[in-house]
């Protein structure tokens, strides 16, 4: 979502290609004039703590979608993004947290912006606020060695990042939350390439006039609250699993609410995550029952019921927490 926000703003001035590594959902936020370069996807198929385990490790916890072997699909991966960047010889090639994240695809990234830089482009490294989670010291020797593990790959990947990249780009504020919140400041320091706070990064708000009627018309019958759960459909094994108890959670509240008549007649609409599965949105209607709710996909119009709604209840992502800020609306957030 951030990239294609970016993506879209930028290409009114500039060319814009995305390279699309996994799988674009079915309705797409990308603006169709931004050209597409599309690689053999590769899918998380596991959790767990991925940029701070041993390369060997990784191979239980990502896959390509056909499962042939992961580095054969790095090389087919890495030929395609070499002869993009041959055509199209960018100007600048810009990466979502690699090197400070997502350090498995290093394999197929580090070639490619070599030949980015020896053609005369720069790098840039673009990442959000919050970089990582919570890895400060602690007294049980368990989470002192997760700790020892974090703060090793940071200093290797800021090395990666003074060798090969030109700048640093950081979508947030540092006066809401700054990058030493979650990564050491000594750590921070040891970065030697230029670094930027560029704000927030949000889609811009639809015309509501371009909205569609259904969503006046459940405002004139008595106005909505807006349940989202982000991503949704990872790979875990309960359903909405960016969503989970959460989701069943606003379920319930509402249920009662409306049971005490204390939901002034709104209706809750929910929102599938944008990789949600069929099952998943059964699961949700059949908790639903015959309630006062609504359950939809995903959809391109989020933002159209967002503005209009009474309420939003969220799981807090990034994307989630512009939107919110961006239409105004009274939010409970689930981080």
């Amino acid at each position: 979502m951030r990239m294609a926000a970016i993506g879209s703003r930028l290409r009114e001035h500039h060319e814009v290609s995305i390279l699309i590594g996994g799988h674009e959902p079915e309705f797409s936020r990308i603006a169709p004039d931004i050209n597409r370069i599309y690689l053999p996807p590769i899918m998380a198929v596991g959790g767990g703590p991925l940029d701070y385990i041993e390369r060997d490790q990784r191979r239980d916890l990502y896959a390509s979608e056909d499962r042939r072997d992961l580095h054969l699909a790095f090389l087919e991966r890495r030929a395609i993004m070499e002869a993009a960047v041959h055509d199209l010889r960018p100007d600048v090639f810009l990466t979502e947290y690699f090197p400070l994240g997502r350090s498995l695809f290093g394999e197929e990234l580090l070639p490619v912006i070599r030949a980015v830089r020896l053609q005369g482009g720069v790098a840039v490294c673009s990442v959000r606020d919050i970089l990582q989670g919570d890895i400060s010291a602690a007294a049980d020797p368990i989470r002192a060695t997760d700790r020892k593990r974090h703060v090793d790959f940071h200093k290797r990947s800021v090395g990666i990042l003074n060798d090969n990249f030109d700048h640093l780009l950081v979508h947030g504020d540092p006066s809401v939350i700054s990058l030493d919140m979650t990564v050491p400041a000594w750590i921070l320091e040891m970065i030697r390439v230029p670094l930027t706070y560029t704000g927030f990064v949000s889609e811009q708000l639809p015309d509501r006039s371009e909205c569609s009627g259904e969503i006046q018309g459940l405002v004139d019958a008595g106005g909505f609250v807006v349940t989202s759960v982000g991503t949704g459909g990872s790979a875990g094994k309960a359903g909405f699993t960016h969503g989970g108890a959460a989701v069943d959670a606003a379920i319930a509240a509402w249920k009662l609410l409306a049971a005490s008549g204390r939901s002034g007649g709104r209706t809750m609409v929910i929102f599938a995550g944008a990789h949600g599965r069929d099952e998943e949105i059964r699961r949700i209607r059949e908790a639903c029952g015959e309630g006062p709710f609504l359950v939809r996909p995903a959809a391109p119009d989020f933002l159209c019921w967002l503005q209009a709604a009474d309420l939003s209840i969220s799981r807090a992502g990034y994307n989630t927490c512009t939107n919110v800020l961006a239409a105004g609306v009274p939010a409970v957030l689930l981080p």
